[in-house]
């Protein structure tokens, strides 16, 4: 499978760990990457368990087989430009993102291309240019032609990740979407790792309670996730790893811009259209929005008081 021109937009904690969990994947897949972030990336490289990588950049000569995008939601409108112009209508696209509508909106705005619907597992944090990924890294990819999704699980499975293909992609996309909800939200407004939420029971009532209602808003729509669901999840929290971070955490800690519009933001609109309640993510919502808010007033003001 690696003749394939393949190309990966995003080096964050998913992307790069991807991109460097076998040390010939570097060889293999090129990473889409201007400005700035090039010239850092060809004199700094990437630190993946403290071995260090230099990506292949990709130059633009024909157009690739696959492209991997594995950028935040926030990101995606901007991501779309980038890669208009650069793939050809048989490039096959795989969003490697949090929430549920990503595969949705790159059907919409690429009609002609394969679009394959993921739903990524993988504990891996970024800090600067270091990545560290010490566990598993699996992939359930669905909603594609069969050839399309046999050959993107041989694709990753070549690149050392788990590709696995699903039926029910929209009960795996909902239930991997009712983790990020409950545990990244939770956590972020917590500042707490998975060990030290493992080991606090309030903190696993508040998860499970806002899984409750991510539960009750699928039902609604006719998804098929289950209170045993989102009760299961909680059980597993302490095999997350002591020292594991949510993506969300990870964001808050380095005062970035938050996926919580893609999480409790869009299950809110979603409740909104079947009558169902959200008090708990309203809650969160509000608490994570003010968090971001405040410092990313504080970076603003920071930056008027340098001119």
């Amino acid at each position: 499978m690696n003749e394939k021109q393949v190309v990966l937009l995003g080096v964050g904690a998913v992307g790069g760990a991807l991109l460097c969990r076998k040390p010939e994947n570097t060889e293999h897949i090129f990473v889409m990457v201007s400005g700035e972030r090039k010239e850092r990336m060809k004199r700094d490289g990437i630190f993946f368990n403290d071995r260090q990588y230099f990506p292949q950049i990709w130059q633009q000569t024909t157009a690739p087989d696959y492209l991997l995008i594995a950028v935040k939601n926030p990101q995606l409108e901007e991501a779309i430009i980038q890669i208009k112009e650069m793939i050809g209508a048989q490039t096959v696209l795989v969003p490697l993102m949090n929430g549920i509508s990503a595969a949705e909106i790159l059907r919409e705005r690429f009609p002609q291309n394969p679009v394959v619907t993921a739903a990524v597992y993988v504990d891996a944090q970024k800090r600067g240019n270091r990545i560290t990924c010490t566990g598993s890294y699996v992939v359930e990819i669905g909603d594609a032609e069969p050839f399309v999704l046999a050959e993107t699980a041989a694709l990753l499975e070549s690149f050392g990740i788990s590709g696995r293909i699903c039926e029910d992609m929209r009960r795996k996309q909902w239930k991997k979407w009712m983790v990020n909800i409950g545990s990244n939200q939770v956590s972020a407004i917590l500042r707490a790792t998975y060990g030290e939420i493992s080991r606090t029971p309030e903190a696993k009532a508040l998860i499970l309670a806002a899984m409750e209602e991510v539960v009750a808003v699928a039902q609604a729509a006719g998804v098929r996730l289950y209170q045993e669901d989102a009760v299961h999840t909680v059980e597993r929290i302490p095999t997350w790893g002591e020292y594991g971070k949510s993506s969300m955490l990870q964001d808050v800690e380095a005062e970035r811009k938050t996926e919580v519009e893609v999480f409790s933001g869009t299950l809110m609109e979603i409740a909104a259209r079947y009558g169902v309640q959200t008090p708990v993510n309203q809650t969160l919502y509000w608490l994570l929005r003010a968090t971001e808010m405040l410092y990313l007033q504080k970076q603003h003001c920071n930056q008027y008081a340098d001119k």
